[in-house]
């Protein structure tokens, strides 16, 4: 008999730059581990970087969606599970009519990693006409604003925070029951080795506090604010030090460009024997960096929420960690039981928030016990299970998929 065949279909695929990307690489992974066939499909360009992909497309126009259908089908996939973030597709409304040309062949599930942001409108329709016309078409179950026939014609629909589910249901009412809820997990996966190791083979002393910032930098990242709580920092703990740990990102800006600028800013603060910038590193060495750490300090300015993978793996590795408060609140991420949240933008909170977790063993070790319960609900094996049970529940009796005990 033969196994359960998968389609994860990722509109662009690089698992060092990309949190889709990653997040599409691991399930993939975990899938494959489980018994299932699970075949990445993304661009031309990406799968021809090696990266164990097939290419379905270039530039995701309704000509190359139409010809990725076509490819679909000869594939023999018993699902096509869709990885959806609309800058994936690049802002591109044609992937919205996969369902249309996929009708009759393989069942279609569709993740939503981006929801209620986005609005999707042709060139010829005005804009003050839009959102009457979006409205009554959800309210209908004909087509979303964001994702045009995915959300109204897929199979299921899975989403990875309440408010997506939320969204999604006060959308389109009619779908309410085809909605699931998984959530991400970690984006770094912790090797074995101890605090102790960790910080030998870092070269830190007792006396010198190891902060790290995880996850791309980009303008969003809140790293002027995290230098400017290092300053306050510094004086009362003179043997600091910071690890910015991550790639810069030239799909916001320029990368050089933003190198400068953060560099300019560690300058003008005289932190040069304070901060590491060590750029992109190989996942054993993000995860030695976490073993090593104090505290994690993720000031993003959008704030942090426990879809983000960046935070689960700082609480997977039991690193007690100051973040920013989103808006609205991740209900999951609760103050001073996982963490400890600050305002957005606020680097005197940072460095208050620091300072406690540097100064208060008991807290620090209470919100590690408790941010690794978190972060193993959000572990790899519990998502593969989870889709195990989404793909048996939009596949016949006795297709062949493995029972979530075996993944």
């Amino acid at each position: 008999m033969s196994s359960t065949r998968i389609g994860l279909v990722s509109g662009e695929f690089d698992p060092e730059r990309g949190g889709v990307s990653d997040y599409t690489a691991r399930l993939a992974d975990h899938l494959r581990r489980s018994g299932v066939e699970a075949l990445v499909l993304t661009t031309h360009e990406r799968a021809a970087a090696g990266d164990a992909a097939l290419g379905l497309a270039t530039a995701w126009d309704l000509r190359e969606v139409r010809s990725a259908a076509r490819t679909l089908r000869r594939l023999d996939l018993d699902v096509v599970h869709v990885q959806f973030s609309p800058s994936a597709y690049g802002y591109r409304g044609a992937i919205g009519a996969l369902p249309m040309l996929l009708a009759g062949g393989p069942r279609l599930a569709v993740t939503l990693h981006e929801y209620g942001r986005w609005s999707w409108r042709p060139r010829w329709l005005p804009a003050g006409m839009a959102p009457g016309l979006w409205r009554g078409a959800e309210r209908r179950g004909l087509w979303d604003r964001e994702t045009l026939l995915l959300t109204s014609r897929a199979d299921r629909l899975v989403v990875t925070t309440p408010v997506h589910a939320a969204a999604v249901r006060e959308r389109l009412p009619s779908r309410a029951d085809r909605v699931i809820e998984i959530p991400v997990g970690p984006n770094v996966t912790p090797v074995e080795m101890d605090r102790a190791e960790a910080r030998t083979r870092l070269g830190a002393g007792p006396d010198e506090p190891v902060l790290v910032f995880f996850g791309t930098v980009h303008p969003v990242s809140g790293i002027p604010y995290l230098l400017d709580a290092a300053v306050r920092l510094r004086t009362t703990f003179p043997g600091l030090r910071l690890y910015v740990v991550g790639g810069f990102d030239d799909a916001h800006v320029q990368t050089t460009s933003y190198r400068s600028e953060v560099e300019t800013l560690i300058d003008g603060r005289a932190l040069g024997q304070t901060v590491r910038i060590t750029g992109r590193l190989p996942e054993p060495e993000v995860s030695a960096l976490l073993r090593a750490a104090d505290v994690a300090v993720l000031p993003f300015t959008a704030g942090v929420t426990a879809r983000n993978g960046a935070v689960l793996a700082a609480l997977e590795h039991r690193v007690p960690t100051v973040a920013t408060q989103a808006n609205p609140p991740d209900p999951e991420l609760e103050h001073e039981r996982h963490l400890l949240l600050v305002p957005r933008r606020d680097s005197g909170a940072l460095a208050a928030s620091i300072t406690r977790l540097l100064t208060d063993d008991e807290l620090a070790a209470r919100l590690a016990d408790a941010g690794a319960a978190l972060a193993r609900r959000h572990g790899w094996p519990n998502i593969a299970a989870a889709h195990l049970d989404l793909y048996r529940s939009m596949l016949p009796a006795g297709a062949v998929v493995p029972l979530p005990s075996e993944a």
